[in-house]
């Protein structure tokens, strides 16, 4: 039901709003991700203009407002009155060569590909080479995958088609490095279940409020730079996630310790140039949100008034939700915020954070989200940036083509020296033999381990509370009843607590982050955290 979805935050046309089963996972069937020769003819031209673009107000606008304004449909998506003409002179001229004696064929497929100035071109599925579809360009990633993905140079591209016009992979031309569907991310749930947003460990989502996206504007620079400059001795630790909220010491609302002194955030700040030049203090990848959405969608309202580049270099925690647990006889009223608790958890024990935003309000985000996250990071470790672990606390099931995607994406930033910290979920389920990743990046020997990925659950109220299996290396242990202790004053907790292996993770990347691990196998490092104790937080194999 497309306006259930649209409850849920998945905000894409109503054309275009599906999540259809395809196998065990969750996808959208009319979008593919390319990974593609950046010297495919016409998409050079197609990034420059979309970068020109980015840094465009809204059409229409003088000066900045606060207020809601209409915004024009992209090239890219063109009203289906143009398809309608399209596929009635397609259809004329078929009859046409079928009159006078035609093939009735397409254009051979050895003809070259080639994009517009608008990012359209047609081309072929794999499984129907007589019939043209019309595929437009949603995106081009910002920073182009690292050489050592594809063995070639390439970038990720979002492409999209009218669903009526099918679905399947596109047949092969010279400039395809790779292609998978783009897939839902976000908590694991049993196969009976679709994905939701990983806030609670038991709990349905029942309502997503409006975003309260903030841009990072030049008071919030001055500010995390005086910070980062005194605090640059604490290791990195990126968090992908739904952002962070770093406004918040200007609501009314404070943000306190336990003890009720202020709270601030320390946030790492990036080197300057590189494929973000003014994204410095993390980085937004939701392709949703910089493509601005046009109304009715009410929900990103507040992007409206923003230009691209400005969404891309905030990193904003927009996260707030209504949810029903379990047991429980009320609902939970605008709960979330769910990078900002695990950056607090970070900074409350010594560690600065880069954010990135690559889940939306509604803790949902898809698979070129996130590629293009990983992309930024491997930008910023290769300018120089002392990144020592992501925290990964977030998982989707995928199919073969979307994990080689991810496996390539983390193997990249880990062979950069990066280490992945990935909660293991909160179902109750074994991993063992599932597709749940970046969790299953942590089993040993597999055909998609990999070395430096440490997988955790958690262990409270006496046992052990979330996902199993080989994967997992690492148990973290809270004393406190109910959960693990957020670092800062909980709403409707009075011990303070919070559930589930998404806030395990920052304890144990915290700690991983403090040691030296030059030469270290991931076992020699596990045993390492497991001496350790963060805050309250102990740690066992």
């Amino acid at each position: 039901n497309p306006k259930e979805l649209a409850k849920l935050g998945i905000f894409t046309p109503l054309a275009r709003r599906y999540d259809e089963r395809q196998n065990s996972s969750w996808i959208i069937p009319n979008q593919k991700i390319v990974a593609v020769d950046p010297d495919l003819p016409g998409l050079q031209k197609f990034i420059e203009r979309q970068k020109q673009t980015d840094e465009r107000p809204t059409q229409g606008q003088g000066t900045r407002s606060t207020s809601q304004e209409v915004i024009t449909r992209p090239p890219a998506l063109e009203n289906s009155l143009n398809n309608f003409f399209r596929s009635l002179f397609d259809l004329l001229a078929a009859w046409l060569r079928w009159l006078f004696g035609g093939s009735g064929d397409k254009e051979p497929r050895s003809k070259r590909l080639v994009v517009d100035d608008d990012g359209n071109f047609r081309w072929f599925f794999e499984d129907n080479p007589k019939r043209k579809i019309e595929f437009r360009i949603v995106r081009a990633s910002e920073c182009p995958n690292d050489e050592a993905e594809f063995g070639k140079p390439s970038v990720n591209v979002l492409l999209e088609w009218e669903q009526r016009a099918g679905q399947g992979d596109l047949a092969t031309f010279a400039e395809l490095r790779g292609q998978a569907d783009n897939h839902f991310i976000s908590n694991p749930q049993p196969p009976s279940n679709g994905p939701k947003p990983p806030i609670e460990a038991d709990s349905v989502l029942v309502k997503v409020h409006d975003s309260d996206f903030k841009v990072f504007d030049a008071s919030d620079q001055q500010h995390y730079s005086q910070t980062a400059g005194k605090l640059s001795s604490e290791p990195i630790v990126a968090v992908m996630d739904t952002g962070l909220k770093y406004k918040w010491d200007k609501t009314s609302v404070k943000l306190t310790y336990e003890d009720g002194t202020p709270f601030q955030f320390s946030i790492a700040k990036a080197p300057g140039g590189g494929c973000l030049p003014g994204a410095n203090f993390g980085y937004c990848s939701i392709g949703d949100y910089l493509r601005r959405p046009t109304p009715p969608f009410t929900q990103l309202a507040t992007l409206a008034s923003l230009t691209t580049a400005e969404i891309q270099a905030s990193p904003y925690d927009d996260h707030l939700v209504d949810e029903q647990v379990v047991g429980e006889e009320t609902n939970r009223e605008r709960v979330g915020r769910h990078g900002t608790f695990i950056t607090a958890i970070l900074n409350r024990h010594g560690c600065q954070v880069l954010p990135v935003k690559s889940f939306n309000c509604a803790a949902r985000g898809t698979l070129f989200d996130v590629l293009s996250g990983l992309n930024y990071l491997i930008a910023q470790k290769r300018a120089g940036m002392s990144i020592k672990v992501l925290n990964a606390s977030f998982s989707g099931t995928l199919d073969a083509s979307g994990l080689d995607f991810l496996y390539k994406k983390m193997k990249v930033l880990t062979d950069l020296g990066v280490w992945v910290v990935a909660s293991a979920g909160n179902d109750g389920i074994s991993l063992d033999g599932t597709s749940i990743y970046p969790a299953q990046f942590g089993l040993s020997g597999g055909r998609y381990s990999i070395e430096k990925v440490v997988t955790v659950n958690s262990n409270y109220d006496g046992s052990v509370q979330g996902n199993t299996g080989a994967a997992v290396s690492i148990t973290a242990y809270s004393p406190r009843v109910g959960g693990f202790p957020s670092a800062v004053a909980v709403k409707d907790s009075a011990g303070n607590v919070i559930q589930g292996t998404s806030f395990a993770a920052p304890y144990v990347a915290c700690a991983l982050a403090k040691l030296n691990t030059t030469g270290l196998s991931k076992t020699q490092v596990v045993s390492q955290i497991v001496t350790q104790t963060i805050g309250e937080v102990t740690f066992a194999t």
